[in-house]
């Protein structure tokens, strides 16, 4: 099992050693350390500004995934209306074109009936002349005579 002990560039800087015969140089172990907390400073700057951005792009991930769901709603609801609009029209067009029909059809019946009417009075006619013509002829003979 490791342990990790966090570090910060403050620690470095003032981390104190002690100093032994044949030890190293305190100076460059100083400068050293001095260059290891400045980079360490670097770094965690940097890693919070990624941090940062992370973050914010994880945000704007975010906001895109529910604006992209927003869009598939609006979508699917526009579709829904769509195919209703259009199930509505088509109805309404079976039933013009029904109505359509009927009233055709009950126009055909009335022509015909009154086809038939005429017809009727056209022989009326035809017979009432010709009764009329043979009772003038009739008379016209009877008046000769």
């Amino acid at each position: 099992m490791t342990i990790i002990v966090k570090i910060s560039p403050v620690d470095i800087n003032t981390r104190m050693f002690r100093t032994s015969f044949r030890g190293f140089d305190t100076r460059e172990v100083e400068n050293f350390l001095g260059l290891v907390a400045e980079e360490m400073e670097s770094l965690t700057a940097e890693n919070s500004m990624l941090k940062d951005k992370v973050a914010q792009l994880e945000a704007e991930r975010e906001s895109l995934q529910r604006d992209e769901e927003a869009l598939r709603n609006r979508t699917a609801e526009a579709e829904t209306r769509c195919e209703e609009m259009i199930a509505a029209a088509r109805s309404a067009a079976d039933e013009m074109l029904s109505n359509a029909k009927s009233e055709a059809a009950r126009l055909e019946e009335r022509i015909e009936a009154m086809n038939k009417e005429k017809q009727t009075l056209d022989d009326y006619f035809k017979s009432f002349l010709t009764f009329n013509i043979e009772l003038l002829k009739t008379w016209g003979q009877e008046t000769d005579e």
